[in-house]
Formats: C-alpha cells, sequence, structure tokens
C-alpha cells in the first residue's frame, strides 16, 4: 500500500494518493485544481489512476477531479 497526502496551503485543503504497489492502480481523494503534483507522482512511480474521489465539496475547495479525469483518458 502507498499512502501520500499533499496539503495546499493557498486553499488549506488536503488531498491523498492511496494506491496499491502491487496492482499500481491509484485513488486521488479530494484532488485540488492544480493537478500537476498527482501527474507526476503517478509517473514516477508508474501508477495508474482508477479513481477520483470527491469527498466533500465546500466553497474553499475547488476540485481537480474533472481535470485529472481528461489528463488519464489521453
Amino acid at each position: 500500500m502507498f499512502f501520500k497526502q499533499f496539503l495546499n496551503e493557498r486553499c488549506g485543503c488536503a488531498s491523498y494518493i492511496i494506491a496499491s504497489r502491487r496492482t499500481h492502480e491509484a485513488a486521488i481523494i479530494d484532488p485540488a485544481i492544480e493537478t500537476e503534483p498527482y501527474q507526476v507522482l503517478l509517473r514516477e512511480r508508474g501508477f495508474r489512476l482508477q479513481y477520483v474521489i470527491d469527498a466533500h465539496i465546500h466553497a474553499d475547495h475547488v476540485s481537480g477531479a474533472r481535470r485529472l479525469i481528461a489528463q488519464s483518458m489521453r
């Protein structure tokens, strides 16, 4: 199991990547709008994004879920 927390200091939001070291399938939870840090880690570790989960939506969190999904379909 791989787990990493990302803290976005500008909006005070936390997001997470959870992945299987065996299957290389990954999930990103509550992604921030700036998706490059996730993309870099996915590439470096050889993980395949399988799930994007928005666990909560609120006024100060702009989700990067749609952007991540679009990027992973290329």
